[in-house]
């Protein structure tokens, strides 16, 4: 009796680990929007990779379409190596970034705003006195806001859809830094600079 439950057992344990360690297939799928230069991706190469620190593992490629469509089909085992996904594009392109820590393991499709910049509308935390003047640094252009601004909705930029820092002051406060990753046409973001006092 000891030894059938035993074999039991280990026949339990052996099929459980079976289970756990089976390659299964995932399948995912998406679109490459680009409002700012309406470019032709088709031919691009997507290359998928599962990402576990700065060691990754080559899982598949395909190719976007006339449409900016792609299709992907992988196989992975979810205990084996990796805990996020990454998409290298050939050629690269600027919002590359956009294409990282992506869902591993799972089906999905999902839509990628890839333009070269956004639109970010401007908000403060206090109002502009009459001798202050804002300034935001971007990577592609410098803003100037001049009070007195009794709106804090002050305006908007134009910022390119990579990581960035935005560096601005008033005359009377020290330069602070916000950092951002815009989301991308046709999706408009806003941000609030906290002006300190």
């Amino acid at each position: 009796m000891r030894i059938i439950l035993c074999f039991l057992l280990f026949f339990c344990l052996f099929s459980s680990c079976e289970r756990g360690g089976e390659n299964k297939q995932f399948t995912i799928s998406g679109k490459l929007i680009d409002s700012t230069n309406k470019r032709n991706l088709e031919g691009y190469k997507l290359n998928v990779r599962s990402i576990l620190g700065t060691e990754e593992k080559f899982l598949a490629e395909g190719l976007i379409d006339s449409n900016g469509k792609f299709k992907i089909t992988y196989y992975f085992k979810l205990d084996n190596f990796g805990n996020n996904l990454r998409i290298n594009i050939i050629p690269s392109i600027l919002t590359q970034e956009k294409f990282e820590f992506l869902p591993l393991g799972e089906n999905w499709y999902k839509e990628f705003y890839i333009g070269d910049s956004s639109t970010m509308f401007i908000k403060i935390s206090k109002i502009i006195n009459q001798n202050d003047t804002l300034f935001v640094y971007t990577p592609n252009k410098n803003y100037e806001f001049y009070g007195p601004m009794s709106n804090k909705n002050i305006g908007k930029i134009r910022m390119p859809n990579t990581r960035s820092e935005i560096y601005y002051r008033t005359n009377n406060s020290k330069i602070n830094i916000f950092r951002t990753i815009p989301t991308g046409d046709p999706i408009v973001d806003t941000i609030t600079l906290d002006i300190n006092p």
